[in-house]
């Protein structure tokens, strides 16, 4: 559903479209999945600190059951995990699910076989640890996304001091770069320019700072401003500060 909605083009009230539908999808699909994981962990503990008896016949069958279906989904999901972080955190929640399942068949032959009853906790504390690991990782790439962080592997001096050696440009400045998406990057800066040249001669040092942005950084989306000698504060990153 997040897949289709993000698909939509854009239109006056939305004109970045609806790119991040997926990622509030998986910021909410990590945020349930955190705290099923912390409740696991609490029952976990509560059970291994006063052990249950518990029918582990009974178990294994459920779990079966359950285990069949959450592989078959996991197994359709495998090839596009790493497509979008929604689509993870939704084969994060599976793979839960899995390993639960996994978790209550060894503990129900344990228990059925050798009355290890304290063997299920154990495994549920193992389980929503790694579970609650992984997803983390998620959440914290969403919300670096929602505040427009940068891009974890675009080092912005690197950009900088590549598209300065670019012929006509004096300096690059005021520089933004951010995940529209979790695949799509979105960058801006200013471009103070070593001569004052009319605007159809810019073009040529725009098509090559575009591309150098597209190839090299791998930059979805470029927005250049020229200027000629008329910024103050020439430095990589703008402060409000100086604003007030």
């Amino acid at each position: 559903m997040a897949g289709r909605i993000s698909d939509r083009d854009p239109n006056v009230r939305k004109t970045y479209g609806y790119r991040r539908a997926e990622i509030l999808s998986a910021l909410l699909n990590a945020s349930v999945l955190i705290v099923i994981c912390l409740f696991l962990l609490s029952e976990g503990w509560k059970r291994l600190m006063h052990p249950e008896s518990v029918k582990g016949g009974l178990m294994i069958w459920i779990a079966l059951i359950g285990f069949a279906a959450n592989f078959l989904s996991i197994l359709l999901l495998k090839k596009e995990e790493g497509k979008s972080l929604n689509i993870r955190a939704a084969y994060l929640h599976l793979l839960g699910d899995t390993l639960s399942s996994v978790a209550v068949i060894a503990g129900g032959i344990l228990i059925l076989f050798f009355r290890i009853y304290w063997i299920d906790p154990v495994l549920t504390l193992f389980i929503s640890l790694y579970i609650l690991k992984e997803t983390y990782e998620v959440l914290r790439q969403t919300v670096d996304i929602l505040m427009q962080g940068t891009p974890k592997d675009l080092d912005l001096n690197h950009v900088q001091h590549v598209l300065e050696q670019v012929e006509g440009i004096a300096n690059i400045h005021h520089v933004h770069a951010w995940n529209l998406s979790d695949r799509e990057i979105h960058f801006e800066c200013h471009v103070d320019l070593a001569e004052d040249i009319r605007i159809s001669e810019s073009e040529k040092i725009l098509n090559q700072v575009t591309e150098i942005l597209r190839e090299q950084f791998g930059i979805s989306h470029v927005t250049l401003q020229f200027e000629y000698n008329c910024c103050d504060d020439k430095q990589l990153l703008h402060s409000r500060k100086e604003e007030t």
